[in-house]
C-alpha cells in the first residue's frame, strides 16, 4: 500500500514501533555496547532530517552525501528522499568527478563525515565547497566536536527539528525522483541514474520477496550506502519487512 519511501517507515513504526530497526557496531570490541535504534525512533529521525534539509535548501532540495555506513547515513538518505532527492556519492571518487556529479544533480546540500584518522572525506568535502558555488556543508561528527564556521553540525541541527511531523506539507512519492545514483565509472566518468519513489518501492518489495525477509531476521548489512544493492536489497527491502539491520 505504500506510495512513498516515508510511507514505508511510517508503516513499520506503526506495526513494529519498539522493535530494533538498526543496530550499529562502531568498533567490534568484545565489550562494546551496540547502538540500537527502534523503528519509531528511526521514523522520527528521518522526519527530522527531512525538515532540516527543507529548512536549509528550500522546497525539494537535492541532498548529496559522502558517508560510511552509519545510522546517520540511513537517516540522511531516507530523509533526503522524503523532502527532495538524495545523491549518494562514493567518497573514494576523485574530487573533480564528485564536483561534476554535484553540479549535474543540482545538489544544494552535502552531508559528509567530519575529520577522521583513516578517511579523507572531510578534506574532499572542503574542496568541493570551494568548487561548487553555494553548496551547504553539513558535518556528521561525534557529539561535542567543536563547531566549524560556515558548517552545519548534523546532530545538533537534527535535534532542533520537530520529529513527529513534517514541517513542509506532504512527503514526495509516486513518480517523483527519489534519488540520483551514479554509475561506477568503469567505462568512463560516472553517470547519474534517476530513481523514482515507485521504482525504489517496487525494487525493495521484489528484494524482500526474493530474499524471504521476515520480522525475525537480522541482516548483516555491509554493502555501502552509495550502492543500489546496499540501499535497496540490503536496506529498504529489510526495513520494509520489519527486519533488523546490523551495520558495522
Amino acid at each position: 500500500p505504500e506510495r512513498s519511501i516515508l510511507d514505508v517507515f511510517t508503516a513499520s513504526a506503526n506495526q513494529r514501533g519498539d522493535a530494533t530497526a538498526i543496530t550499529m557496531l562502531m568498533t567490534g570490541a568484545v565489550d562494546e555496547q551496540p547502538r540500537r535504534v527502534s523503528y519509531k525512533q528511526l521514523l522520527g529521525m528521518i522526519q527530522g532530517a527531512a525538515n532540516l534539509f527543507t529548512e536549509l535548501g528550500g522546497p525539494a532540495p537535492g541532498v548529496a552525501y559522502m558517508l560510511p555506513s552509519l545510522v546517520e547515513t540511513h537517516v540522511t538518505l531516507w530523509g533526503a528522499e522524503a523532502a527532495g532527492y538524495a545523491v549518494p556519492i562514493n567518497f573514494l571518487l576523485q574530487p573533480d568527478s564528485i564536483a561534476e556529479l554535484l553540479k549535474a544533480s543540482n545538489a544544494k546540500i552535502l552531508v559528509a563525515l567530519g575529520p577522521h584518522p583513516q578517511l579523507d572525506i572531510w578534506q574532499k568535502a572542503l574542496q568541493l565547497r570551494d568548487a561548487v558555488p553555494d553548496l551547504i556543508l553539513v558535518r556528521v561528527s561525534p557529539p561535542g566536536t567543536p563547531e566549524e564556521e560556515g558548517v552545519v553540525d548534523f546532530g545538533t541541527a537534527l535535534m532542533a527539528q520537530p520529529m513527529d511531523h513534517l514541517t513542509f506539507g506532504t512527503a514526495r512519492g509516486g513518480e517523483d525522483v527519489a534519488a540520483y545514483f551514479h554509475t561506477g565509472g568503469t567505462t568512463g566518468v560516472p553517470k547519474l541514474v534517476a530513481h523514482t519513489h515507485r521504482g525504489q518501492l517496487v525494487a525493495a518489495m521484489g528484494g524482500a520477496a526474493m530474499c524471504g525477509y521476515t520480522e525475525d531476521d537480522i541482516l548483516t548489512a555491509t554493502l555501502p550506502l552509495f550502492h543500489v544493492a546496499g540501499t535497496i536489497v540490503a536496506g529498504l527491502s529489510a526495513l520494509m519487512a520489519g527486519s533488523e539491520l546490523l551495520i558495522m
